[in-house]
């Protein structure tokens, strides 16, 4: 019974080391910014308005000027690698998830069009458990290698 004991403590003990590798983040890029926008407010987002909306949504101040993929739970801004298929123009903030965004008329950078990869780091929260906004990381200027 003690063997058992001891065989079984260790299985478990293997199983959880194993457990934590999978959770480890991947490196940011080179040209990751780090951002907090306030609730209701906006950041600056390559000659946009990135707005992060009571609803906890992200979208862009003028509609059609930034379009958002759905987000997925990735380990990181460098867990982005493609760009999908379908966008939309508003999403909901979740942290620990990933987006690319679609920047359409990038006169900016006297492009048709170019692409940003954006990761929702985490709500913050006021001393009442309120959210006051989100930290993101993102790169702009982003094309999959």
């Amino acid at each position: 019974m003690r063997q058992f004991f001891i065989l079984s403590l260790c299985a478990a003990l293997f199983i959880v080391s194993g457990c934590g590798k999978n959770d480890e983040s991947v490196q940011d890029p080179e040209n990751t910014v780090e951002a907090w926008i306030p609730i209701g407010k906006s950041i600056n987002f390559n000659q946009r308005a990135l707005v992060f909306s009571d609803m906890k949504a992200l979208k862009a101040a003028n509609f059609g000027q930034l379009q958002f993929s759905q987000g997925a739970k990735v380990k990181g801004l460098g867990s982005i690698k493609s760009i999908p298929a379908a966008f939309t123009e508003i999403v909901a903030a979740v942290p620990g998830y990933g987006y690319v965004v679609h920047l359409n008329h990038d006169s900016f950078n006297g492009l048709k069009e170019s692409w940003a990869r954006l990761y929702v780091v985490d709500f913050t929260y006021d001393e009442g458990h309120a959210t006051t906004g989100v930290s993101i990381k993102y790169e702009l200027n982003w094309w999959p290698d």
